[in-house]
Formats: C-alpha cells, sequence, structure tokens
C-alpha cells in the first residue's frame, strides 16, 4: 500500500504514458461520437494504409477499426432513446475517470470510476444496439469496463488520520490491472460505438 504521495512518485509515473494514451483515444473517440460526422470531412488512414471512414476515425490512434452498421437508421434510432443517452453517460464518466487518473485525484477518481460502474450496468440492463457484432462488442466493452471500474474502487482507499486529515492509500498494482482493463474497455467501446452516428436536430420551420 502507499500514500497517496508515494504513489504519485511511483505508480502514477510508471502508467502516465498508458494514461495519456488513453486520454487520446477516448478524446477522439468522444468527438467522433459527440460531433456530426459531416464536420469530419476527411478519412482518417489506418494502421494498414487504407483510408478509414469518415464517421469512425478511430484507426488514427490505433484502436481496432470501429463497426459499420448494418442498418444505419435502427441504430440511429437506438442511439436517440435511453440506449444512447447511457452510452454518452459512460464516454463522459470514463474520461472523467481517465483525467483524475493522470493528474493523480484519487479520492475523485473513486468516485468517477463508481459513476462508471453504474452507467454500464444500466446499459447492461437496456436495450441492445439493434446490430449483432455492434452489441457483441458493446457487450465486451461493459464487461472490461464493469471489471476495470470495480478494480479501480478496491485499490483506492482513505481513513482519518490525526487532525482529521484524510489519508489516501492506493494498492499500485491493483490500480495498474485496473488501468489495463480500462484500457481495453474503451479500444472496445470505440470499435463497438465509434460509426454510431448522432441524429440530426431538425431545422428551424420556415
Amino acid at each position: 500500500m502507499h500514500s497517496e504521495s508515494g504513489n504519485k512518485r511511483g505508480v502514477h509515473r510508471r502508467s502516465r504514458a498508458v494514461a495519456f494514451a488513453v486520454l487520446l483515444l477516448v478524446g477522439v473517440a468522444a468527438l467522433v461520437y459527440f460531433v456530426w460526422p459531416g464536420s469530419l470531412a476527411k478519412p482518417a488512414s489506418n494502421s494498414t494504409g487504407g483510408a478509414a471512414s469518415t464517421p469512425g476515425g478511430t484507426a488514427a490512434v490505433g484502436a481496432a477499426a470501429a463497426l459499420t452498421p448494418r442498418n444505419p437508421a435502427h441504430v440511429a434510432a437506438w442511439n436517440a432513446g435511453q440506449g444512447g443517452a447511457t452510452l454518452a453517460a459512460i464516454w463522459s464518466s470514463l474520461g472523467m475517470v481517465l483525467m483524475t487518473h493522470s493528474v493523480g485525484q484519487f479520492t475523485q477518481m473513486r468516485q468517477e470510476c463508481k459513476s462508471l460502474a453504474l452507467n454500464v450496468k444500466t446499459a447492461s440492463m437496456q436495450l441492445p444496439i439493434p446490430d449483432v457484432a455492434m452489441q457483441n462488442q458493446y457487450e465486451e466493452a461493459q464487461a472490461s469496463l464493469a471489471a476495470g471500474a470495480a478494480k479501480c474502487q478496491a485499490s483506492i482507499s482513505s481513513h482519518l488520520e490525526g487532525g482529521n486529515i484524510t489519508a489516501i492509500h492506493t494498492n499500485g498494482t491493483l490500480l495498474n490491472t485496473a488501468m489495463s482493463e480500462l484500457y481495453i474497455g474503451t479500444r472496445e467501446l470505440s470499435s463497438a460505438t465509434g460509426k454510431i452516428k448522432k441524429p440530426l436536430r431538425p431545422g428551424p420551420s420556415r
């Protein structure tokens, strides 16, 4: 077990490169998810030199290629409902977990991991994505993220010391395992949902 200051010199320093790589992946995937693909006019090149399709430029950061919906209209309808709202919540809480880890804010990180776990649980009880391949990958992402979020919470603890000072402790090995599973889950989530388009909002009537 390590104190928070000791962890910043140890676990935080050793895992910083991985954390920033994951943050980059999350940032790009979130951009793909929240921004209408029409603003991403240029295709990204994938690792084999081919051009990746415009909506899901995740291959540009080394992630698995995003799956293409077999029926975009059905998937877009799912995304416009509770399924899409929960997916957005997962991306948001995942991003917060990774950011708080990167700056060593472990108390907040534990809370964000709890939020991530709750969002993933909610997703598991909702209607599936109406695309078998995408849903299968989404379920794999949920499993990885749930495991990572659980280990994240277990790896961080706190207690009061003299003078009502809260001491934060982390289990470095368990936290590193949690981050690895969250990284895997991020890649799987990007692959499953990177090409889901946000529905267009109707323009003002004339």
